[in-house]
């Protein structure tokens, strides 16, 4: 049922979905006209903030929205019976910090006010892209695009909208990205590289398996200079002692760092026997197995629901709505970048070899624990902001080079 129908016709809680959604509307607008310079991508955050906030009323007001069924009603329950029971459980972190201190403040049950929270955790994630692009210096036209894409996604909305981790998490990768962009083009300010790790462990906090991508950030700062040595092994040892202390919660998608309970996850009967579920001949019996067979999860886990996985329209529409775009950046990405790969600059190298290894090892460790188009789906929007970054940068270099054969061939 949608959640308002749980309390009974409360007006209180009706009215604070209200104000929720009025405060949202009027921090938003500072927010976008304060940090967006052209009209043309302010008209698509607006657009975004409309789309989003139509999704809650109807999922609060009229019906469950599709993909915000039983995750998100599960989260929500919790927190209210948290509220009610003066306790504090739940399904995790997200729980915890979040949802349960959020009833104890407004002390009504407003569902739609934590959706109103997570729409504005996705403004943040877009409005840190947007920086990070032009930090880039990416070109207007494409900057445009890219954040159309990024911004109007139609599953990402409905994933960032409903009761769900996934738009704080995102938000605070993106946040961690625009440090570590900010680090690599000065390579002076090792303050920014440090908060990229405070963010991702912020991030990692509501779900282990975004820790991995920090992977990427370790190698950029065990590649530096011989002045930069003392402040790279500081962040190796910190990051060694952090593995050995915490490695059950951060290997928890792996199953925790125990062998058997890693191929209980991997075949785990409900993920890979649900509808959507994919490769499921396949049973693993030992690790190496499940090594051998990584490539094939992996794949699954980016680009599912695949056709040889279609049974109706839904699944045609989620291959249309999401499926494509991680092929269209990742086939296409690698076509562009064999073509531009000798004009890149160092820094825009280092910076797509960084990420590409961050999205490789967070890929691969989701992959594992994940086997059905559904979870997929929710879990690979976390590694967005990198693709997006990694395929700016290609098609930018793209771009200028043609734009630089077409001036030569006219002065010519």
């Amino acid at each position: 049922m949608p959640y308002y129908a749980a309390t009974n016709g409360d007006i209180a809680a009706l009215l604070v979905g209200i104000l929720s959604i009025v405060v949202l509307i009027v921090l938003s607008t500072i927010l976008i006209n304060s940090n967006i310079k052209e009209n043309s991508i302010k008209k698509i955050l607006f657009l975004m903030l409309f789309i989003q906030i139509i999704i809650a009323c109807i999922d609060n007001y009229i019906t469950i929205f599709p993909l915000m069924g039983f995750d998100a009603r599960a989260f929500e329950s919790l927190a209210w019976f948290s509220y009610e029971n003066n306790v504090n459980v739940g399904r995790g972190a997200y729980n915890y910090y979040i949802l349960n201190p959020l009833y104890k403040i407004i002390k009504v049950r407003s569902a739609i006010t934590i959706e109103v929270l997570n729409i504005l955790f996705n403004l943040l994630t877009n409005l840190n892209i947007y920086s990070i692009l032009k930090n880039l210096k990416i070109k207007k036209q494409l900057l445009v695009l890219l954040i159309f894409i990024v911004a109007l996604s139609p599953i990402s909305l409905i994933y960032r909208t409903g009761v769900l981790r996934e738009s704080i998490i995102i938000m605070f990768i993106s946040y961690s990205l625009k440090s570590f962009i900010t680090f690599m083009l000065s390579k002076k300010n090792n303050i920014e590289a440090l908060k990229s790790f405070i963010y991702i462990g912020l991030g990692a906090i509501f779900h282990s398996g975004v820790i991995f991508i920090t992977t990427g950030y370790l190698i950029a700062l065990l590649s530096g200079k011989k002045n930069q040595k003392i402040f790279q092994y500081l962040i190796l040892i910190l990051g060694a002692i952090g593995f050995i202390l915490f490695k059950d919660t951060l290997l928890e998608k792996v199953g925790g760092g125990d062998i058997d309970t890693i191929i209980a996850v991997n075949n785990y009967t409900s993920l890979k026997m649900a509808g959507s579920g994919y490769l499921q001949s396949i049973t693993t019996t030992s690790l190496g197995q499940i090594v051998v067979y990584l490539p094939l999860f992996m794949f699954y886990f980016l680009y599912s629901p695949t056709p040889d996985m279609f049974r109706g329209i839904l699944d045609i529409v989620s291959f249309i709505l999401n499926s494509s775009i991680y092929l269209y950046f990742t086939f296409y990405g690698f076509y562009l970048y064999k073509k531009v790969k000798n004009q890149l600059t160092l820094t825009e190298k280092k910076i797509i070899k960084y990420f590409f290894i961050s999205i490789i090892f967070t890929v691969a460790v989701f992959s594992v624990g994940t086997r059905n188009a559904g979870t997929a789906m929710r879990h690979r929007d976390k590694i967005v902001p990198l693709l997006i970054v990694i395929f700016a940068i290609i098609k930018n270099r793209a771009i200028l080079l043609r734009e630089r054969r077409i001036y030569e061939r006219r002065t010519n």
